[in-house]
């Protein structure tokens, strides 16, 4: 196995991270805020939608995992109460049934001023990546895209 090829991405310290970064805001009473103080003091997580898209192309590629560990992971495994985003879970990975009553492997994850989902369809290639710099942005704007592509996809 070899890595990713995610030449954006990291865990960077709070003065060393790169130049290209979105701040995040934080919603209060009074507005949104922006405050680096707010994250974890050794900093977090950054990527791109880019390197989410390869990040996906390596799993699926076979270059991460074996494909019968990265099929065991997407399978659904438990079914997941409140379907707004999933409606699984694999082994480490949430599922998204899609109309067709097909599962698509997606990663999620927020913290203060920050939030994405990213999934990807492994039959079509489709790659659904939504990033916001706001705590709650990104998994609303991820469904009505999902809503939309459902809706403007032929029946297979």
């Amino acid at each position: 196995m070899k890595p990713a090829g995610m030449t954006d991405s990291g865990f960077f310290f709070l003065d060393r991270v790169p130049e290209r970064i979105a701040l995040g805001y934080i919603e209060e009473a009074k507005g949104r805020r922006t405050d680096p103080f707010a994250l974890p003091i050794a900093g977090g997580a950054y990527t791109t939608v880019g390197d989410l898209s390869t990040l996906w192309d390596t799993l699926w590629g076979g270059q991460l995992l074996a494909p019968d560990t990265v099929a065991s992971f997407a399978a659904p495994r438990v079914p997941v109460a409140d379907a707004a985003t999933t409606s699984h879970y694999g082994y480490g990975m949430w599922l998204r049934e899609l109309p067709s009553g097909r599962c698509v492997p997606l990663i999620t994850g927020s913290d203060a001023g920050v939030s994405m989902v990213s999934s990807r369809d492994p039959e079509t290639r489709t790659t659904v990546s939504v990033l916001s710099n706001t705590t709650d942005g990104a998994p609303p704007v991820y469904r009505a895209l999902m809503r939309w592509l459902s809706e403007a996809s032929p029946p297979r």
